[in-house]
């Protein structure tokens, strides 16, 4: 296979995080401006993939996503971060350089159960690459989105142009496993531009509230999105398994209402290596409404689920 076949292969999305170094470059130091080349060449190759999906799956709208997304980075509250997220990266591939965490080889410390009372949907999110909406973002490799649908597995009533259109709106959000809450952000304002796909580029941590409890040695909670001014843990709080700390909510980067939940080693989200998470007890229902009980076990995209007890 020639050199300009492999380029070709190459996933260049998963390399688009290096490219907000380039940011760095533009205004600082000089040599780092090459690195901007990834951000472009990821966002070509991002843009391709969506368009294709947007043909084969009928979903509109992808040009709002992709102009908020673009539009984003002009935002320091999101180009910061996003910086520090792409050094990350760097650190976390170092840290696991011989073999990352993933369903055959890592065994949860705690017995985690879901964040949610009742039946949700998976609308994201996997223990293998094929169905994680975020494989190439380490931290967040094995993370869940969970989102309420009806039976027509739509997400909101009306024309879901209301935040309270949404099934999973202000829903109560629980402690996935007893710990220690060690750290809380609430002071993002919940995004109202539902029902385009658009991102709240103006947004002031893409984040959007958010908690992180430690459960155990490296094993950190990491659950994100809550409704603005709902958070009812404070630093330092220990919190017991199935407490409510909070209500779901649209806060940061996020196109509608959803809980955004996954396990990571270390407190800190740039350099913390995502973890995948086998839950204590859950009901599972598919497409054929054929229902099974999972133990100790993964759940996977487009299961419905809820806890047993």
């Amino acid at each position: 296979m020639n050199t300009w076949k492999k380029l070709k292969q190459i996933d260049w999305t998963q390399l688009q995080h290096l490219g907000i170094i380039g940011f760095l470059g533009l205004f600082w130091i000089p040599i780092l401006k090459w690195f901007f080349l990834f951000y472009l060449i990821g966002f070509i190759q991002l843009f391709k993939g969506m368009k294709e999906a947007e043909k084969e799956s009928n979903i509109k709208n992808l040009n709002n996503y992709y102009l908020t997304f673009f539009l984003s980075q002009l935002n320091p509250f999101v180009f910061f971060p996003a910086t520090l997220q792409g050094l990350g990266q760097i650190v976390i591939l170092l840290k696991n350089i011989s073999g990352f965490p993933d369903r055959d080889n890592y065994q949860n410390k705690t017995d985690f159960i879901l964040p949610f009372q009742g039946q949700w949907f998976v609308a994201n999110g996997s223990s293998t690459k094929k169905n994680s909406h975020s494989w190439d973002i380490l931290t967040q490799r094995y993370a869940y989105d969970f989102i309420i649908v009806d039976p027509n597995k739509k997400s909101f009533e009306q024309e879901g142009k209301s935040l309270s259109d949404y099934y999973c709106y202000e829903k109560e959000v629980l402690a996935p496993a007893d710990g220690r809450v060690v750290t809380v952000s609430d002071r993002v304002k919940d995004y109202t531009g539902v029902g385009d796909l658009s991102l709240d580029w103006k947004t002031r941590d893409f984040r959007g509230n958010f908690v992180i409890i430690q459960h155990a040695d490296k094993e950190f909670s990491f659950i994100a999105h809550f409704k603005s001014g709902s958070i009812r843990v404070q630093k330092g709080q220990q919190v017991r398994q199935g407490e409510v700390i909070g209500l779901c909510g649209n806060s940061g980067h996020s196109t509608e209402p959803h809980i955004h939940f996954h396990i990571q080693d270390n407190a800190n989200l740039w350099i913390a290596t995502g973890l995948p998470i086998r839950f204590k007890k859950v009901l599972v229902t598919l497409d054929g409404e054929e229902s099974m009980v999972r133990m100790h076990d993964f759940i996977e995209k487009n299961e419905k689920v809820e806890n047993l007890a």
